[in-house]
């Protein structure tokens, strides 16, 4: 998507936000834009169940509004949409102004999963503890493929989340735990978005 388009991208958003919260299930919905690449953008959106999505994505009126505002080149998707599933999340106080969205991949068996999941746990409980600006922390197991992972780490600034990757106590513990001691199977990959709009 151009930068000169993102107006009218915005508003097609906030037409499909406003469409989406009178669905059965919808709990919300968040735009991200990538701080390293201001044209890309990610969705977040949380539903009770994945079938309350699919009833929602798949009924008439979500047809007709694709058909109403139409994509005219105004963006290109540029990966399939992925649902995933709640493992924990860890919360703290604020409002979010920057998200970090991270993707892990571990080799298999039950020992790798299940040592990756408490480790994951222990480290943002440690960050919510210690770190100024924590928010919230979301981890989640991919639908349909359990040793894929999604994290979702929320915080009120960039500035708080980088504070906090330098702490002592958080990079001690990444030294005590590292990736290798749950066969992480692809290199992590992170990227960091500043929050546009929730509804």
């Amino acid at each position: 998507m151009t930068l000169a388009k993102l107006g009218e991208f915005l508003e097609q958003n906030a037409r499909l936000a406003d469409q989406t919260k009178a669905a059965k299930g919808f709990q919300a919905r968040a735009l991200l834009q990538s701080l390293s690449y201001p044209q890309r953008f990610s969705a977040l959106s949380y539903w009770r169940c994945r079938e309350d999505y699919m009833t929602w994505a798949t009924a008439p009126a979500r047809r007709a509004f694709d058909q109403i505002n139409p994509n005219n080149g105004l963006f290109t998707a540029v990966a399939p949409q992925d649902a995933y599933e709640d493992v924990h999340e860890v919360c703290g106080a604020g409002e979010w102004g920057d998200a970090m969205v991270v993707e892990w991949t571990v080799n298999p068996g039950p020992a790798n999963t299940e040592a990756f999941e408490k480790s994951r746990k222990e480290h943002f409980e440690l960050q919510k503890k210690e770190a100024q600006g924590f928010v919230e922390h979301k981890f989640y197991r991919a639908a349909g493929n359990p040793l894929r992972y999604l994290v979702v780490n929320r915080w009120t600034s960039r500035e708080a989340q980088r504070a906090a990757a330098r702490m002592p106590l958080v990079e001690e513990f990444n030294r005590a735990h590292p990736t290798t001691d749950y066969g992480v199977a692809t290199p992590i990959a992170g990227e960091g978005y500043q929050v546009v709009r929730q509804w």
